[in-house]
């Protein structure tokens, strides 16, 4: 009967959250820090400065980034990202001020991008159209790649892969704490239903409530790990009582 109930909820609340959709904030604010008082002057006195910057990374796969065929492509490419939305400007290896951002081999060099907002409130489709025109610069020639935290936003992966190999790893040490396979799977079994079961209610109370996009994903790891854990510890309990 336990049983049967759970996977009804776990089904009824699957499909109401499909239906209903999500409505997670990108924006996580603390407000009265040291770090949110720093951002509030800076977006105050200097607003040219209170945006978020990442970088391009550029390498010339042969020869330097200073060959004429590389730096034309390169510069090139920078030129269209600073002509972008929300870009605020770019700091150029190729410019005075970004002489130093080339390594001394000068294989390797970076730009910085300079957007005009935080990473939380930048719209995501404008990070991945300075990630889209980046990236289609890179040629048998010059290799680009990103990085920085509004870059790492936009291009985040679902935790389903790791999320598989934690699922992978507790069932290995269930099985060797338990010595049978079948054992190993209830607790895990447990855990994934209530999982499921928070990750929709979370979902449904993202309309109610400001629940941050990362919420989700500390539910999923803290359940899998809680799971595991008060099952070693029942186990254990029920052991020693024996």
């Amino acid at each position: 009967m336990v049983l049967a109930v759970w996977l009804v909820a776990l089904i009824g609340f699957t499909v109401v959250s499909r239906v209903a959709g999500t409505n997670f904030s990108t924006a996580f604010q603390l407000p009265n820090t040291p770090s949110t008082q720093a951002t509030d002057l800076l977006q105050k006195n200097f607003p040219a400065a209170s945006g978020d910057s990442d970088q391009i990374v550029l390498h010339a796969r042969s020869g330097t980034i200073r060959s004429p065929a590389v730096a034309a492509a390169a510069q090139k490419m920078l030129a269209q990202v600073a002509a972008l939305p929300h870009v605020q400007g770019i700091t150029s290896p190729y410019g005075p001020a970004g002489a130093a951002q080339i390594s001394r081999s000068g294989a390797v060099a970076f730009a910085t991008v300079h957007f005009d907002q935080l990473a939380p409130d930048l719209p995501k489709s404008s990070v991945q159209r300075v990630i889209s025109v980046a990236q289609h610069a890179d040629s048998p020639q010059l290799q680009v790649a990103l990085g920085g935290q509004a870059i790492e936003s936009a291009e985040a992966q679902s935790s389903s892969r790791s999320t598989g190999l934690g699922v992978i790893f507790a069932l290995i040490v269930l099985g060797l704490a338990f010595g049978a396979l079948f054992a190993a799977f209830l607790p895990l079994i447990t855990a994934l239903v209530a999982i499921g079961i928070g990750y929709d209610v979370t979902g449904l109370l993202s309309h109610a409530f400001a629940v941050a996009s990362f919420a989700t994903i500390l539910g999923v790891l803290i359940g899998l790990g809680v799971g595991v854990d008060y099952a070693l510890f029942i186990v254990t309990r029920h052991r020693t009582g024996l």
